[in-house]
């Protein structure tokens, strides 16, 4: 809830500091709320696919004020912009399909997206990839850690 007060904060900062921008203002403020509805979105999933769809979401706005209202070189920026954002994401999906074939939902015993779920160890398949115990290894580390370290360096550089 605070990270929802603290964004729709934010966001009026930004509506007010470029409130007599010229070039095609319907346009920026309209991405300006697409962005905001995404990012109130991410902070409100408790879904892990629904985390990922509003992430993605967040992208294309974010993209397009960069290109079009970005400084001298928003081009270049742009681009680089979604070559990054482009590599972070495969990694991510790739930890959240992880996830998914690691947590079943107790009620049904189908796997699960459900970020609720994913926080009981007792949700969690033994023999997975991302198994409570931590007994499936990368090179030597444990794969929970390994995924735990790839998102939180993801969504640390993306929101920074």
């Amino acid at each position: 809830m605070p990270l929802l007060l603290l964004s729709a904060f934010v966001m009026l900062m930004a509506i007010g500091a470029s409130w007599n921008i010229q070039k095609s203002p319907k346009g920026y403020f309209a991405l300006l709320m697409v962005l905001n509805m995404a990012v109130m979105g991410i902070f409100c999933a408790l879904d892990f696919f629904l985390f990922y769809l509003f992430y993605e979401v967040m992208l294309l706005p974010l993209y397009f004020l960069i290109g079009i209202w970005g400084g001298a070189r928003r081009e270049y920026a742009a681009i680089k912009f979604f070559l990054y954002t482009l590599f972070g994401s495969v990694f991510m999906l790739l930890i959240i399909v992880g996830l998914y074939f690691s947590v079943i939902n107790p009620v049904t015993g189908a796997h699960t997206f459900n970020m609720i779920y994913m926080m009981n160890p007792q949700n969690y398949l033994g023999d997975s990839i991302f198994s409570w115990d931590g007994y499936q290894e990368i090179l030597g580390i444990s794969a929970r850690l390994i995924g735990f370290v790839v998102l939180f360096l993801l969504l640390r550089s993306k929101y920074r």
